[in-house]
């Protein structure tokens, strides 16, 4: 299923600008809260501010809607390639775990090294960062647990065995749900041709369900809403266009709906879901997007193109930057707290510096033949 450029701009553009939203996110959480919060994490927010606020949890919904879709492209692609008409699972596999696993090392060792940093300079702790007139402090104190760090790299983290994400890198839970995401589609698709592909699909989402992790399939729900829009735009496209009317009424249903939870924002239960309605109706309004006549105009325009760059380096950003901005945290606090000005001026070099740093990452990290490269220049390609 092949993508053309106008939806690969598109896709970019949108992945992307969910990168550059939680990065927002996390530099509001992490550096301007604790002087500025407009908001507020228990009680009722202003609707603004409450989406401001949650700006991070939509662009990982993004991040899911895109990842179903250009997944389930993946999987059509493979079969279409194999000589046989049969899902090739070994490429399909060795495709992700080559996606996946360069940045999320260098993440790891990266978390690892900041924690170290942390605990022998004891900046971390309350009364070398405090000064006790925080709003918020994301992190009060840095523990390392081993079982966390290893699962993290198995991707256990908040899904099997009471695994967490590590305090240093809590964005590392929806990397985990989505590698989950990959397997159990690639061991559903591949129960067409060995029977066994169902069993392990079945086998793995038992155990996640009976892990009482129901968030995980509320993000599985958002997935496979891209996936649909994917195998939805597999058909002809013309007679597709004709029909996109309809998807509006179903659009605007779904927006109703999550502004509607919006509105009760101080009940805990609202709060912890209304992301993933957002993540469905994300779904209908990309299938509305894909199938525009004016997707190519708009995928042209300087700004859409300057955003769609930041797709190159956005899974090392996302990696990255929230260990990062821990570490500028803790150094800066007692310098900075209470300035705006201070504040401000820290939080944008800070996010200028963390881009930079993945942008020069990615190059090695994100290239798709790391490892080949890795071994060859280890003297280990058998070429």
């Amino acid at each position: 299923m092949a993508i053309k450029q106008p939806e690969s701009v598109l896709f970019d553009s949108l992945r992307g600008g969910a990168a550059l939203l939680v990065l927002l996110a996390h530099t509001q959480q992490i550096l301007i809260n604790p002087t500025w919060m407009p908001f507020s994490l228990s009680g009722r927010s202003h609707y603004g501010w409450y989406i401001y606020s949650q700006l991070g949890a939509l662009g990982v919904m993004v991040f899911f809607v895109l990842s179903g879709y250009l997944i389930a492209c993946s999987i059509k692609a493979n079969i279409d390639d194999s000589a046989s008409a049969a899902f090739d699972w070994k490429r399909y596999f060795k495709a992700r775990f080559n996606r996946l696993m360069p940045p999320l090392a260098m993440s790891q060792l990266l978390i690892l090294g900041i924690f170290l940093f942390l605990y022998l300079s004891g900046i971390a702790l309350p009364e070398f960062y405090s000064t006790g007139s925080e709003l918020y402090v994301a992190r009060e104190k840095i523990d390392f647990k081993l079982l966390d760090y290893l699962g993290s790299w198995l991707f256990l983290n908040t899904l099997f065995f009471d695994v967490q994400s590590p305090a240093v890198n809590g964005p590392l839970w929806s990397v985990a749900q989505e590698f989950w995401f990959y397997a159990i589609a690639g061991f559903f698709v591949l129960g067409f041709s060995k029977r066994w592909g169902f069993a392990l699909a079945a086998a793995t989402v038992f155990i996640i369900a009976i892990q009482d992790n129901k968030y995980f399939f509320y993000g599985l729900a958002v997935w496979l809403s891209g996936a649909a829009v994917a195998v939805l735009n597999k058909k002809n496209r013309e007679h597709l266009r004709k029909h996109r009317i309809a998807a509006f009424p179903l659009a605007i249903l779904l927006a109703a709906l999550w502004l509607y939870m919006i509105q009760f924002n101080d009940d805990g239960q609202v709060r912890a879901k209304h992301s993933y309605i957002f993540g469905i109706f994300f779904a209908v309004l990309l299938f509305v997007m894909t199938n525009s006549e004016k997707l190519e105009v708009l995928t042209k325009s300087r700004l859409v193109t300057c955003i769609a760059s930041v797709a190159g380096y956005s899974y090392t950003l996302y990696l990255i930057h929230f260990p990062l901005l821990l570490t500028i945290f803790y150094i800066s606090n007692t310098i900075i707290i209470g300035n705006p000005f201070a504040v401000a001026t820290t939080a944008m070099l800070s996010g200028a510096a963390i881009i930079l740093i993945s942008r020069k990452l990615a190059v090695t990290f994100e290239d798709r033949r790391f490892f080949s490269r890795l071994r060859t220049s280890s003297g280990l390609s058998t070429s």
